[in-house]
Formats: structure tokens, C-alpha cells, sequence
């Protein structure tokens, strides 16, 4: 059985590049083309939601330059790729903090929103200026505001998945870096996990395949026992 809910910590982009005696930023260009082929990849084999993580809380602290190329690659590829997403009855969520992204990358990340809400094939979450900290803190934040004073986990469950996504069946990491980083520490509660030694602009369907594979063949148990 496929798994309903992949995640993927895009990462390697940056050593990518350097090892091909280019600039960052080529290595961040070079990630788009195993990007969309996990998107295709995962409508086909039909899992309903995929989150790809682009862009930390963290990653802030990058030089600005890098920072800058990053947002502008995002604004241009947004550009072409969200009418093929479309097309593919995808739907496109934006997860992370809006602030400080600018006017222009906003308004491009709120039509594509508006564009796809009503479709069913699959669910992009697309994690920009995220951190599993701060999904867990504006959860909190909801919850508060509802006034209700019966905080259950299913409840909180509901608020969590209602502002960002759903609990992860399998979490894929590339770039041989054995972390989570910070992403999804709510709903990570029982995926599995599969770290790549591969760099993400190398990352190719039979790697995610391998990471698929893994999932397939664990006892999911959540706790309980197996006879």
C-alpha cells in the first residue's frame, strides 16, 4: 500500500552546485526538474498529498544574495508551473510564514491558491519560511482564539491540519544529512523515515521508489503490538 502523505526535505542543493565548480544558486535551479518529477511521479502512483519542504524559518540566516536568487527562481517557476499543476486537477497549498516574502512572490502564491482550491487529484503543500516550531505555536494561537478550553489531541490534530497539512506516512530526506531540521515535528509522530544519500538535483524516481519500497515493507504498529 502506497503511502497517502509523502514529505520531502529537499536538500543537497547548495554541495550540488559546489561540486560542479557553479554558484548556490544553480544548484537551487538544477532542483526543479526532481520536483516536478515527484510530483508526476506521486499522482501516478496516486498519493493524495505531497509537501515539499523549500524554504526554512532557518534559512533565513543565508547570505542575502542566495536568499534573493532562491525567491526570485521561486517567482519564475511559479510563473510556468502552476497552470501545468492546475491542469493536473493538483491542488496547491502555501505553508510558512508570509512575512517578509514580498508583495510580488504573495500575490503569485494566493492566485495559485485561489486557482486550484477545488481540486481533487492530489493535495502540493509547498513549505516556505516553515518551521515545525512555529506550526505548532500558530496551532496553539488557533486553539486559543476558538475559546475552547477542552484541548484534546484529536482536536489539536484538527487545528494543526487545518493551517498547514496532515500527519506524514513517510518523510524522505536527501543530501546524506540524518535530521528533520525542524519540519512537521507534529506530524512526523509516525511516519517513517528514509534518509538519501543522494543530493536533491540528483534525486530520480528510482530513489523515491527505494523510499516507497521502505514503507511498504514496515510493520506499522503505532504503539500497539503485532501477533
Amino acid at each position: 500500500m502506497n503511502p497517502r502523505h509523502i514529505a520531502i526535505i529537499m536538500d543537497g542543493n547548495g554541495r550540488w552546485a559546489k561540486a560542479q565548480g557553479m554558484p548556490r544558486f544553480m544548484g537551487h535551479r538544477a532542483g526543479i526538474a526532481p520536483a516536478r518529477m515527484c510530483v508526476e511521479h506521486c499522482v501516478k502512483l496516486k498519493v493524495k498529498e505531497l509537501s515539499l519542504f523549500m524554504f526554512s524559518t532557518e534559512n533565513w540566516s543565508r547570505p542575502q544574495e542566495e536568499i534573493s536568487a532562491i525567491f526570485e527562481l521561486l517567482i519564475k517557476t511559479l510563473g510556468t508551473e502552476v497552470k501545468k499543476l492546475h491542469d493536473q486537477r493538483i491542488m496547491v497549498k502555501f505553508v510558512g510564514q508570509r512575512e517578509g516574502l514580498g508583495d510580488k512572490l504573495i500575490s503569485i502564491m494566493e492566485e495559485a491558491e485561489r486557482l486550484t482550491e477545488q481540486n481533487k487529484t492530489m493535495r502540493l503543500n509547498l513549505a516556505l519560511s516553515y518551521g515545525g516550531r512555529w506550526d505548532i505555536l500558530q496551532a496553539v494561537k488557533s486553539f486559543i482564539a476558538g475559546d475552547n478550553p477542552n484541548l484534546s489531541e484529536d482536536k489539536f490534530n484538527e487545528t494543526i491540519s487545518a493551517h498547514s497539512f496532515s500527519d506524514i506516512d513517510l518523510l524522505i530526506r536527501t543530501g546524506n544529512e540524518n535530521r528533520i531540521s525542524n519540519f512537521g515535528l507534529w506530524q512526523l509522530a509516525y511516519a517513517e523515515i528514509y534518509f538519501s544519500k543522494v543530493l536533491w538535483p540528483d534525486f530520480n524516481e528510482g530513489e523515491l521508489d527505494k523510499a516507497i519500497q521502505l514503507f511498504e515493507s514496515a510493520k506499522r504498529r503505532f504503539g500497539g503490538v503485532h501477533e
